[in-house]
């Protein structure tokens, strides 16, 4: 009787184990497959020299720990691998990241500052920063972002006496050997919104220490600065999707099916977007290929008024490629989220592919693309499969709603998520104290 209990039991046992272990693998794939960035193994996006992207992932645990501490990258699993010791600053100063074209994580800036090497008493001592090249409104927000940080810093005050702990300056380094002589002990930093290119390593020999771009390659940047934290912060709450029914009323619509707002006649972009207006009914608003006018639409610098987020919501699409399609430099600016934020699917291309869009772009719960590129299209310069795709969603409201099925935990954990989760000018501040403590930050 108590053999054949024991026997009972340990059937039991290994039936829900093959429970258990069925299930762990099962969601084991579906975080990789639908969540990349959750997934626990540590992988980058490295670019060949061919320009073609590639998937490496590390093979141990160990690996993994040895990039986040030695190559100062991020791990894939915010949870995971802290960062628990920095690297020791080297002797030309700089804290670059590899020469590599690598798509980097961020890492938490608490785990930063937290780091056992990091003297804690010394965070609270303020590090004085100089800004060179920037507006006299834009240092006043510097000024706000600085004072809300954890580690303490403030603009240089040229009254004070001694120089600044660190210069930045704005895109253009040239002038840097003249401070650089007179403030030989200043952390050099580099700051750029655009696409820094095959141009990245000019800062360096110019003498820049770190540099802050919107990129997230590791050798473009090591503060990013990523156009999609308002998207981010106003779209989580489910606040961005569009309502397909409204769109796609065909009966009495006097507006075309994508809208178009673009001030540079940047190639491919412009012959595209000529192209796409012979196929279907594009109304382009600004000065290239305009078509159509506004009263309710502000003038470009002031687009801040989120005047063309309110013209995108009258449009189901948008065309909103990037200046340049060039890969893979991580180039994504404000246009595809300023589609989002209108609640229009954005026809977009830019210096990334397939593979790395995630890093920028929300995942959807059936694995499906968040937006319309481009070049996925047979024979993309011509338009015509573009155009046809466009006009049969128009006609598929629930298959144009698949887009905006987003994954709402990406907008908690997502790469970009991670990259917004503190403001630039305190991670500016962070790298700085520690750069001063003779240590590297990792990529912020």
């Amino acid at each position: 009787m108590d053999f054949a209990l024991q026997c009972s039991s340990r059937t039991t046992w290994v039936a829900v184990s093959s429970v258990v272990l069925a299930a762990l693998l099962a969601k084991i794939f579906w975080l990789n497959v639908s969540r990349p960035w959750k997934f626990n193994t540590a992988f980058a996006f490295v670019a060949e020299s061919s320009g073609s992207v590639q998937e490496q992932l590390t093979d141990t645990k160990q690996e993994l720990l040895s990039e986040s501490t030695q190559q100062t990258h991020a791990d894939a699993n915010s949870e995971s691998v802290p960062v628990p010791h920095l690297r020791k600053r080297p002797e030309n100063g700089r804290c670059t990241q590899s020469q590599k074209t690598t798509l980097a994580f961020a890492s938490p800036l608490y785990q930063v500052l937290n780091a056992s090497n990091v003297d804690q008493q010394k965070l609270q001592t303020p590090l004085t920063i100089m800004l060179k090249g920037f507006e006299t409104s834009f240092q006043r927000q510097v000024k706000r972002g600085l004072s809300v940080c954890a580690a303490r810093c403030e603009l240089f005050e040229r009254k004070r006496p001694g120089g600044p702990d660190a210069i930045v300056f704005n895109q253009n380094s040239q002038n840097l050997r003249r401070y650089a002589a007179q403030f030989p002990a200043a952390v050099k930093v580099v700051y750029s919104l655009e696409a820094l290119g095959k141009s990245w390593h000019q800062h360096l020999d110019n003498g820049i220490h770190i540099r802050m771009s919107s990129s997230m390659l590791s050798n473009q940047s090591e503060i990013s600065v990523p156009f999609g934290c308002t998207f981010l912060r106003d779209c989580k709450r489910l606040k961005c999707q569009p309502d397909p029914a409204m769109h796609f009323k065909h009966q009495n619509r006097t507006l075309g099916w994508v809208a178009s707002v673009i001030s540079n006649p940047a190639q491919p972009r412009t012959r595209i977007l000529g192209r796409l207006g012979k196929n279907l009914r594009v109304d382009n608003y600004g000065p290239v290929l305009k078509n159509k006018r506004s009263h309710a639409l502000a003038d470009r610098a002031h687009w801040g008024d989120r005047s063309k987020n309110r013209l995108f919501n009258e449009y189901p699409f948008a065309y909103v490629p990037e200046n340049t399609w060039l890969r893979p430099w991580g180039y994504v600016t404000e246009k595809p989220y300023d589609a989002y934020l209108g609640r229009s699917l954005p026809i977009w291309q830019g210096g990334i592919g397939t593979k790395e869009l995630h890093f920028f772009f929300p995942t959807t719960r059936s694995g499906r693309q968040p937006l319309l590129m481009v070049k996925d299209y047979p024979n993309w310069e011509d338009t015509s499969k573009l155009a046809m795709h466009i006009i049969n969603l128009t006609h598929n409201p629930d298959e144009y709603a698949k887009y905006f099925d987003w994954d709402m935990e990406w907008f908690k954990t997502g790469p970009l998520a991670r990259a917004c989760e503190v403001g630039h000018w305190c991670k500016l501040c962070a790298a700085v104290h520690v750069m001063k403590q003779g240590l590297c930050p990792p990529f912020l």
